[in-house]
């Protein structure tokens, strides 16, 4: 944070990167309390870096938690690029437990299948309306 404030000291190159998952998380709270808008950016960068089916939950459920929503699409369309992580992520009784990631990652294999929400709502019938009603209820 120090280095980020006052710039690298003469000569030294400053790279962030942090050891693990939880300090970066720690570094964006006091990103966002301080209102440090470059490293909060550095902090999202790191986030999307570096990607492997082990991190990609904990990356996601962090963007969700700093409201880092660019950062989040591009780590869902790298997921969804990759099936093969895709489906590693899918049977990973963790994302249970984050429903949001669930649903934005069906969304995306659905945008991918070509299957658009709008055209779908427009063409649906009113009794089938109805029964989408009936079976939310």
């Amino acid at each position: 944070m120090l280095a980020c404030i006052y710039g690298p000291s003469a000569g030294n190159g400053f790279e962030y990167n942090p050891l693990s998952g939880e300090i970066n998380r720690d570094v964006l709270r006091l990103a966002q309390h301080f209102q440090i808008q470059h490293l909060q950016d550095q902090a999202a960068r790191w986030l999307a870096k570096g990607l492997s089916t082990a991190n990609v939950l904990e990356r996601l459920v962090a963007c969700e938690e700093f409201g880092l929503v660019e950062v989040r699409e591009k780590i869902l369309e790298q997921l969804t690029a990759n099936p093969d992580a895709l489906f590693v992520l899918a049977k990973d009784p963790a994302v249970l437990k984050v429903p949001s990631v669930l649903q934005d990652l069906l969304v995306s294999v659905l945008n991918l299948l070509g299957c658009d929400p709008s055209t779908q709502r427009s063409g649906q019938s009113k009794a089938q309306g109805k029964q989408a009603k009936k079976a939310g209820a």
